[in-house]
């Protein structure tokens, strides 16, 4: 830390609240600073962060007051009490719309202010409430440590560490059969040549959002770097309907079909699987 700033800091405090793993605990410091944000004005789109909602981190009787408020505060149809079943007024039935969508706004607004959500990429896939169960054991009885003094030796001690290995390895071994099933499943569908699947699996472990910013000869935008694409890719290709190519093609195919049974120089294929890919690449 260099010597100008030292003398801004108000206080400095260890963050060890038992979840980190790692021995390297992070320290969290506080300055004496005045920090003024300005607003950045950025031509970069924001991608859209879809969340799941988790209900089992969440206080359901808070939801369900929340629900009970929204709900309340919605006026309902005067006509609804009627028994007209074949009722076709354009005014009721825009009504009855605008009754549903108020009571669905209403519900998904307190689940706003009473769920938790979090990012659907942030959570680990392998995750199970087993290692829930064993992150909370580890948790508490760390706290119980730290609220004894922290002993080095005795009874708190060991069951901590020993918390914390069980939550270490229940992690270790669910990675590792998540991975181990994902590397099935692709196996399984490449030896019985079902491609699609295979690629779906092949993207869900191997697959990832790349944010960097692109730039190809001072191109950034899509469109200008497609064009800068297709100028370069002009100039390199060189087309296989000239009369040299064309007739070698034509030279060596006839060959194989004159010498069928003969020992030719080429070999020709009618039909492209994986096994003949996969040949041609170990050749």
């Amino acid at each position: 830390m260099s010597n100008s700033i030292r003398h801004h800091i108000n206080g400095a405090e260890i963050h060890d609240t038992g979840v980190n793993l790692s021995v390297h605990i992070p320290i969290i410091y506080s300055f004496n600073w005045s920090i003024t944000l300005q607003a950045c004005q950025t031509n970069r789109s924001k991608k859209f962060k879809q969340y799941s909602w988790r209900w089992d981190k969440s206080d359901l009787n808070y939801y369900y007051q929340c629900t009970d408020q929204k709900l309340r505060a919605i006026g309902i149809p005067r006509f609804c009490d009627r028994r007209d079943l074949n009722c076709k007024l354009s005014c009721h039935l825009d009504a009855i719309n605008m009754y549903y969508e108020n009571i669905v706004a209403a519900l998904h607004c307190a689940a706003s202010t009473a769920v938790r959500k979090v990012p659907c990429l942030s959570r680990k896939p392998f995750w199970n409430e087993e290692l829930d169960r064993l992150k909370q054991d580890s948790v508490f009885w760390h706290n119980m440590w730290v609220d004894a003094g922290r002993p080095s030796s005795g009874v708190l001690q060991h069951i901590r560490l020993s918390c914390k290995a069980k939550y270490k390895l229940a992690i270790r071994n669910a990675y590792l059969s998540y991975e181990y099933l994902i590397s099935d499943e692709m196996c399984s569908h490449f030896l019985n040549k079902r491609i699609p699947e295979f690629w779906k699996s092949w993207n869900a472990k191997f697959r990832k959002s790349v944010s960097k910013k692109i730039n190809i000869n001072g191109h950034v935008s899509d469109e200008d770097i497609a064009n800068e694409f297709a100028v370069h890719f002009e100039k390199v290709f060189h087309s296989s309907d000239n009369e040299v190519a064309y007739n070698e093609y034509l030279h060596k195919r006839g060959e194989c079909m004159i010498n069928d049974d003969l020992q030719s120089s080429y070999e020709c294929y009618d039909k492209v699987c994986v096994e003949l890919i996969d040949k041609c690449l170990q050749k």
